[in-house]
């Protein structure tokens, strides 16, 4: 049979022990969390960078449908003054002006909704990037809170092993007769 001292400090020991092993668990927790939160913001981050560069294209298609719309606009406009001309038809005034005109003003037209189409889809992206780099540093943020709460809670473990062991070994010194 065991001595009651001994006893109390393999309880003790156990106590320590158990505290250690649960503090070294929610630091490992910790440390598995803060990864995870980690590689979430380099994700959100590709993502944002993804998006600019989605906005950077789209106003470049932007730029190319809108030069596009104006060479047919102005090859539009010189077959139209080709057939007036060949019909010996003043270009200078009445209808074949109107008809000029309109038709400049409705590629001009075209091409500002074609470049405000792209810059919509443009402003689309940049909101996607704004979102995503938000998501990024929330996630770091979670990162360095999941290290620094595993790290209180494996000092709290501790201590409160600590507690209990130190109050354990009071209350056997103080119920334990003294051999004199």
């Amino acid at each position: 049979m065991c001595e009651p001292a001994t006893l109390m400090a393999i309880s003790t020991v156990a106590t320590l022990a158990g505290g250690a092993m649960s503090a070294m668990g929610q630091m490992q927790q910790a440390q598995a969390q803060s990864q995870a939160q980690r590689y979430q913001a380099q994700v959100a981050a590709n993502n944002a960078q993804i998006a600019q560069d989605m906005a950077r294209d789209a106003r470049k298609r932007g730029d190319v449908a809108a030069e596009d719309q104006q060479r047919k606009t102005a090859a539009l406009l010189g077959r139209q003054q080709a057939v007036m001309g060949a019909a010996n038809l003043d270009m200078t005034s009445g209808s074949p002006l109107d008809i000029l005109g309109d038709t400049a003003q409705m590629g001009a037209l075209d091409v500002l909704t074609i470049r405000n189409t792209y810059e919509r889809e443009a402003r689309g992206h940049e909101a996607q990037r704004m979102n995503f780099s938000a998501e990024s540093e929330l996630a770091s943020f979670s990162a360095r809170n999941a290290r620094t709460a595993g790290t209180i809670g494996a000092f709290t473990t501790i201590a409160g092993s600590l507690g209990n062991a130190a109050s354990g070994w009071a209350n056997f010194n103080r119920t334990t007769p003294r051999l004199a």
